[in-house]
C-alpha cells in the first residue's frame, strides 16, 4: 500500500535550517500535515509542521530557542529568527479516553506508524525536506487528485477517536468528496460533537467562515445532520406572530428548507467578513429581536464585538433597501458605521445578489447608501448649549434634546453650527 516517490518542493530557507541541523545530528525531518497537503494541491501553503525521530529533549538540544508547547503530546517549537515552527516526534497513540487526546503517547521511529494515526489520506503525506522523498503509504497524492476525501483506515475508528474529524471533514470537501464509508461513518456519530469542547468546534467554524466556500461547509453540515446537533437553535419553530420583517416567503418555509435558504443567501457573499456570513447563517432562526441570536452566539463562544457585528448587520439589512431619500440615507450611514457595507451586502444577497450586481435596483439603492457622505459627525449643538438656553441643569432632557437635534443634523446634512443653534432656540423655545 505505501508509495515513495522523489519530488522537487521549494521549501523556505529557515524550515531547510532545522532539517539540515536534524540530520546533522543523525535524525530524520519530514515535512507533514497540512502544508505538503496545499503544495500537492497546487495552493499556497502557510504553517510548515515538521515531523522527527528526534525526541522533544533531544530537538531542544539541538536548538537554541525552542518552547515545550505540546511536550507531553511531542511537540515542540523551534524558534528561527522571527518564524517559529512546530517539531513533533513520530509516535504511536493509544485509546483517546476523552474524545480528543490519547490516553499515552509512546514515541515511534517510523514515519509511516506515524503517518497511520492521522485523520485523512491526503493529511497522512510526508515529504523528507533534504532528500524530496515523497512518503504516502494511504495513498492520498491519489485521493487528492482523484478530488476524494477518505479516512486513514477504518473511518468509524478515526471518528471516534476524535469526534472533531467529523467537522474537519466538512472542511476538507473542498479537496475532494467523502468516500461512501467515511459518509456513513459521519451519519452514525455526529451525536459525538456533543462531548466536543465549543471552543474547538468553533476553532474550525472559524477556518471555514474565512474561505469563498463557507456556504458549501454549513450546507452540507445541514444535509448530514451534524449542523443541527451543534446548533440546534437555527431549526426552532417560529410562533406565526413572529418573523413579520423578513423577506417575503421566508416564513412559508420548514425549518430545513429555512437552513438551506440561509445557506443559499450566505452564498453571495462574496468578500465579506466572517460575521456577515454569520449573521446570514442566523437568518434561518427568523428571530425578531437581537438578544435571540445574542444567546445562540453567547452559547457557541463567540465575543463580544463579534456579536453586536452580527446583531447590527442582521437587524438593520432590512433597512437599507427601504430608504427613499438622502436624509434617511445619511442616518443609517452615521447609525451603521463600520457595519454599514455588511448590512448592505446582506440586505442584496437575501435578494440573490451581490454588490458587484450594479444594474440592479436593489443593489443601486445600497450603492448609495454606501457612497453617501456624511458631514459633521459631532454634534454641532452641545449639552451646555441646551442647558445654557434652556436654563435647566444636565439630565435625561438634556440627551434626549440632544441626540434630536443631532439626527435632525446628520439627515439633513447641514454643517453649519449657527444654524444648529437657531434650530434650537426655534424647537425649544424659552
Amino acid at each position: 500500500m505505501s508509495t515513495m516517490t522523489e519530488l522537487d518542493i521549494k521549501i523556505p530557507d529557515h524550515i531547510r535550517s532545522i532539517a539540515q541541523t536534524l540530520t546533522d545530528a543523525g535524525f530524520s525531518c519530514y515535512l507533514v500535515g497540512g502544508s505538503i497537503r496545499d503544495i500537492l494541491a497546487d495552493l499556497k501553503a502557510t504553517d510548515y509542521d515538521l515531523a522527527t525521530d528526534a525526541t522533544p529533549e533531544e530537538v531542544m538540544g539541538l536548538f537554541e530557542r525552542t518552547v515545550p508547547t505540546g511536550i507531553k503530546f511531542g511537540t515542540v517549537t523551534v524558534l528561527m529568527g522571527e518564524e517559529s515552527v512546530e517539531v513533533t516526534t513520530f509516535r504511536l497513540e493509544s485509546d483517546y479516553l476523552d474524545r480528543r487526546h490519547p490516553e499515552t503517547v509512546k514515541y515511534s521511529t517510523s514515519i509511516h506508524e506515524d503517518l497511520s494515526r492521522r485523520d485523512f489520506t491526503f493529511n497522512a503525506i510526508a515529504y523528507e525536506v533534504l532528500t524530496g522523498e515523497l512518503v504516502d503509504p494511504w495513498l492520498g497524492q491519489e485521493d487528492l487528485a482523484a478530488g476524494r476525501l477518505r479516512a486513514v483506515g477504518a473511518a468509524t475508528e478515526r471518528l471516534q477517536e476524535d469526534p472533531l474529524r467529523i467537522i474537519r471533514a466538512f472542511r476538507f470537501m473542498s479537496f475532494g468528496e467523502m468516500d461512501r464509508n467515511l459518509k456513513k461513518a459521519i451519519v452514525e456519530h455526529s451525536h459525538l460533537l456533543k462531548a466536543i469542547s465549543t471552543e474547538r468546534i468553533m476553532t474550525e467554524f472559524k477556518k471555514a467562515l474565512a474561505t469563498e466556500r463557507a456556504h458549501e461547509f454549513f450546507l452540507e453540515m445541514h444535509k448530514f445532520g451534524t449542523l443541527q446537533v451543534i446548533i440546534p437553535q437555527l431549526y426552532r419553530e417560529v410562533p406565526s406572530d413572529e418573523g413579520a420583517d423578513w423577506p417575503a416567503g421566508f416564513l412559508d418555509l420548514d425549518p430545513d428548507q429555512r437552513v438551506e435558504s440561509a445557506c443559499e443567501i450566505m452564498s453571495h457573499l462574496k468578500g465579506e467578513s466572517s460575521m456577515v456570513k454569520v449573521a446570514a447563517l442566523m437568518s434561518a432562526m427568523l428571530a425578531t429581536e437581537t438578544k435571540q441570536v445574542s444567546r445562540v452566539l453567547k452559547g457557541l463562544k463567540f465575543s463580544n464585538s463579534d456579536i453586536d457585528e452580527v446583531g447590527a448587520v442582521l437587524f438593520n439589512a432590512s433597512s437599507v433597501l427601504e430608504m427613499e431619500n438622502d436624509g434617511q440615507r445619511r442616518w443609517f450611514v452615521y447609525e451603521m458605521s463600520d457595519n454599514l457595507e455588511g448590512a448592505c451586502a446582506l440586505a442584496v444577497a437575501e435578494r440573490g445578489l451581490t454588490l458587484e450586481d450594479e444594474d440592479q435596483p436593489e443593489v443601486q439603492k445600497a450603492l448609495l447608501a454606501m457612497n453617501m457622505h456624511v458631514q459633521c459627525l459631532d454634534p454641532l449643538v452641545t449639552g451646555h448649549d441646551i442647558m445654557e438656553w434652556l436654563g435647566i441643569d444636565t439630565g435625561k432632557r438634556v440627551g434626549t434634546i440632544k441626540n434630536e437635534l443631532h439626527g435632525w443634523q446628520v439627515c439633513n446634512d447641514i454643517s453649519d453650527r449657527e444654524k444648529m443653534l437657531n434650530e434650537l432656540k426655534k424647537r425649544y423655545p424659552k
